[in-house]
C-alpha cells in the first residue's frame, strides 16, 4: 500500500473508532531541512487544542507486517485519551510578551536548507547557519511542547529581531545550560552500566578510559537537555574557557542540530578529512531533519571567533 493511500486508510479507520464530536484531519508539516512529515490531528469540538500523531513510524510497521490498519488506528486513539490532557496552551498568556519572554528560546538550524521555511520567522544568521526562536510550553524527560516564533509575533508583542535575540540567548544560556564530555567518557558511562566482570571496577575503567583519552581527544558539546545543544556553539565565552584548557584552537563538527563534537586543532590538512567524514556520517547515520551542516566549523582563540575554515 502507497504511504498516501495508507494515511487516508488510518485516517477513515481513527474516525469510524471515535465517532461524532471529534474533527479528525491529515496535515503535511515540514520540518527542519525541508522533511515532510505527515500527522493525524485529532480535536474534541469543545477543545481549543488539537494534538497531532505522526505516521511515519506506524507505516515503517505496516510495511513489515507487524500491525494492520485498525491497530494501528486503535493506538493512535488510545494514545489521545491518554494525553490529550497533557497540552497546556493559553492564548491569551502567549499575546502577552511578558508572561511568555522567559519561555523564548533559540536554536541553529541550516541557512540554505530551510530559505523557503526562514522567509516567515525571525532569524539571524551566523555564518551558514541562522539562529531561529521558538517558545517552550512544558517540558517533561519525554516530551516537550513548543512552537515557532514567526514575525507575526514580533508585530503581536511589538519588540524587534534585536531584542528578541537577547531574550532568547540569555534564557537558553541560563535554562539550557551546556555539558562538555569526552567522547571516551561517554562510552564509558554506557558500557560500564554493561560490566559484569568483577575484575572490572570503577577506578580502573576509568583509569583505562583516561589513557585512551589522549590517544583520540574527542569531546562532545550540548545543552543539557540535548535537544537543540548545536546552539552552544554560540556561547563565546564557553569556547573561549574550553581554548584555554585545550591551549589550542578546535575544529567543531556539527554531528546534528542537537549536539557538536571538538577536536584540538592539529594541521589545515585536517579539514578535507573531517569535512568528507561529516559528509558520510550525514549521509549514513542522521536522519535529514536533524542534519545542521555538510562540513566542519573551526574556533579561533586569538579572534574568540567561530569560522569556516
Amino acid at each position: 500500500m502507497e504511504y498516501n493511500i495508507f494515511r487516508e486508510c488510518v485516517l477513515m479507520e481513527v474516525t469510524n473508532i471515535l465517532g461524532d464530536g471529534y474533527d479528525i484531519n491529515l496535515h503535511e508539516s515540514i520540518k527542519n531541512n525541508g522533511v515532510s512529515l505527515w500527522n493525524i490531528s485529532i480535536k474534541e469540538k469543545r477543545s481549543i487544542v488539537a494534538p497531532s500523531i505522526y505516521l511515519e513510524e506506524y507505516y515503517e510497521r505496516y510495511l513489515t507486517d507487524i500491525c494492520d490498519i485498525k491497530t494501528i488506528a486503535g493506538e493512535i486513539v488510545e494514545i489521545f485519551k491518554n494525553h490529550k490532557n497533557d497540552i497546556e496552551f493559553d492564548i491569551n498568556c502567549f499575546r502577552n510578551f511578558e508572561i511568555i519572554k522567559d519561555n523564548i528560546r533559540c536554536k541553529l538550524i541550516n541557512t540554505e536548507k530551510n530559505r523557503s521555511f526562514l522567509e516567515g520567522v525571525p532569524h539571524i544568521e551566523f555564518l551558514d547557519l541562522s539562529i531561529i526562536f521558538y517558545c517552550l510550553f512544558k517540558e517533561t524527560s519525554i516530551y516537550t511542547q513548543s512552537c515557532t516564533i514567526q514575525n507575526i509575533h514580533l508585530d503581536l508583542w511589538n519588540i524587534d529581531i534585536e531584542e528578541l535575540f537577547n531574550i532568547a540567548k540569555e534564557n537558553t544560556v541560563k535554562y539550557c545550560g551546556f555539558q562538555i564530555k569526552s567522547m571516551n567518557q561517554i562510552v564509558g558511562e554506557m558500557l560500564y552500566k554493561d560490566f559484569s566482570d568483577d575484575n572490572i571496577t570503577e577506578e580502573n575503567f576509568e583509569e583505562f578510559m583516561e589513557k585512551d583519552e589522549a590517544k583520540t581527544p574527542m569531546y562532545v558539546l550540548t545543552n543539557n537537555q540535548k535537544m537543540f545543544g548545536a546552539v552552544c556553539i554560540l556561547y563565546k565565552n564557553i569556547l573561549k574557557k574550553f581554548s584555554d584548557i585545550l591551549e589550542n584552537d578546535f575544529f567543531i563538527i556539527p554531528s546534528s542540530i542537537h549536539e557538536v563534537i571538538l577536536i584540538p586543532y592539529q594541521s589545515c590538512e585536517d579539514v578535507e578529512k573531517y569535512n568528507e567524514m561529516v559528509q558520510e556520517v550525514n549521509n549514513t547515520s542522521v536522519t535529514e531533519e536533524d542534519r545542521l551542516a555538510d562540513h566542519i566549523y573551526l574556533y579561533k582563540s586569538e579572534l574568540n571567533q567561530v569560522i569556516i575554515p
